[in-house]
């Protein structure tokens, strides 16, 4: 005897394996697509959905916090997406520039611990804040290298237009504006020879040389250029041959 109780479709499942009978309330488009139609045919098995969902809530669901969210919510829940739990959790090392005096970037104790703790309170995960880190200290140190590469190339550009104008006096002329500047230079302008070297300076090379050219090297031979002691007159003339006829006293 047929079952009369199953009329009008409301069992779980058409005969013959079919989509349940509720998919017809869902739009063709979506009943016509593979994947919804998989999807559709497990939802058969109720029971078995109901218990995969109460464990998947109580052992991997992570709720979502709101933006008005305590501090502590917060950090629970980014500490699931990889947040350390500490600042000292991220690892990130000082950059690495050799001896150069003008490093651009000094990554201090102090500098690493401030970038840790900002890293922290804007809920990075580890892998976040050690590869922004990365990122710019590379960065950092391309530009750096770049911009030294420059300086070389300028400063051998600016030494051969001074051998270019010195001719076969180069040696003597930047010789003789070194010791101008040691003579007459104030503090500030002997240290910036001493690290630069005067062949970076031209403009300056050219016009401390004019200057000891015109004052005589007479006034320049004495003992507080560095390098040389209190010399007599002899010792002065002799100073002047050598450097006008270095040959005679290799």
């Amino acid at each position: 005897m047929p079952d009369n109780n199953n009329q009008g479709g409301n069992g779980p499942e058409q005969a013959g394996g079919e989509l349940p009978v509720f998919s017809e309330q869902i739009p063709k488009e979506v009943k016509e697509d593979p994947e919804a139609q998989t999807l559709l045919k497990d939802l058969k098995d109720v029971p078995h959905l109901f218990d995969e969902y109460r464990k998947l809530k109580s052992e991997g669901l992570v709720k979502l916090p709101g933006k008005d969210s305590p501090a502590e919510e917060l950090h629970s829940f980014f500490t699931k997406l990889g947040k350390p739990d500490k600042p000292d959790g991220y690892d990130v090392k000082p950059v690495d520039f050799g001896e150069d005096e003008n490093a651009p970037l000094e990554t201090s104790e102090e500098f690493l611990t401030g970038y840790k703790n900002k890293s922290h309170q804007l809920n990075l995960s580890k892998g976040q804040a050690e590869g922004l880190y990365d990122w710019f200290t590379a960065g950092v140190k391309e530009s750096h290298q770049a911009q030294l590469q420059a300086q070389k190339e300028d400063r051998d550009q600016t030494n051969k237009k001074l051998r270019d104008l010195w001719g076969s006096d180069y040696s003597k002329r930047m010789e003789l504006a070194k010791k101008t500047a040691m003579k007459y230079g104030d503090d500030d302008t002997k240290k910036l020879i001493e690290k630069d070297g005067m062949e970076n300076h031209p403009g300056l090379a050219i016009m401390l040389s004019k200057i000891g050219q015109d004052l005589g090297e007479d006034y320049l031979i004495e003992g507080d250029v560095p390098g040389t002691g209190p010399q007599t007159e002899e010792e002065k003339r002799q100073q002047r041959l050598k450097e006008k006829y270095p040959s005679m006293y290799e």
